[in-house]
């Protein structure tokens, strides 16, 4: 996936799911700057914390809902996006600046497909790429694609999620920094 976006040392990209910052550090040798987003408070603290003992002074990790990417660092020249989506968030094509390219997995558990898009000349361009096995794309963007997209007959699934929407956090992406590292 990294590959895909075809990376340069002056760019500033965004990175959708951090986890355990691993991507976050490689990505961190490829471009300028790094912003990562991570929706689990404890995973982006825990990837702080190793990234901070690498040294890596270039990528700031957020806690936040992915899905709907992180606009107030926009635009980026790349974004790669570690879960699948139902289909391609609106919000985070609108992130992408020109010449910008976004890696994303898309799909349901009937099948997914490695996309890549690019803004050339003001348009998006997409090449679907492979077939992928990813972990849903979770947060308040996913739900909103997923209550467009379902099918008649799937009313428990949707009220089901309805509820994990109406439970989710609406506070916005804030910024976690080396000072949650912790001292022995």
């Amino acid at each position: 996936m990294t590959q895909l976006l075809k990376l340069k040392d002056n760019e500033k990209i965004l990175e959708v799911g951090t986890g355990s910052g691993y991507q976050a550090a490689i990505l961190a040798h490829l471009v300028r700057e790094v912003h990562t987003i991570e929706r689990d408070p404890y995973l982006a603290e825990r990837a702080a914390q190793v990234l901070s003992n690498l040294n890596l002074k270039n990528v700031h990790i957020h806690v936040g809902d992915g899905s709907n990417g992180l606009k107030s660092h926009a635009p980026y020249q790349a974004i790669l996006v570690t879960a699948a989506a139902p289909s391609v968030p609106q919000t985070l094509l609108d992130q992408l600046d020109e010449g910008g390219r976004m890696v994303i997995p898309v799909g349901g558990r009937a099948g997914q497909y490695l996309e890549k898009w690019q803004r050339s000349g003001g348009e998006l361009i997409q090449d679907v790429l492979v077939p992928v096995a990813f972990v849903p794309l979770l947060g308040q963007g996913f739900l909103d694609l997923l209550f467009r997209h379902h099918a008649p007959g799937q009313q428990q699934l949707a009220e089901l999620c309805l509820v994990f929407q109406q439970n989710l956090s609406h506070t916005p992406p804030r910024r976690v920094g080396v000072a949650l590292r912790q001292s022995s």
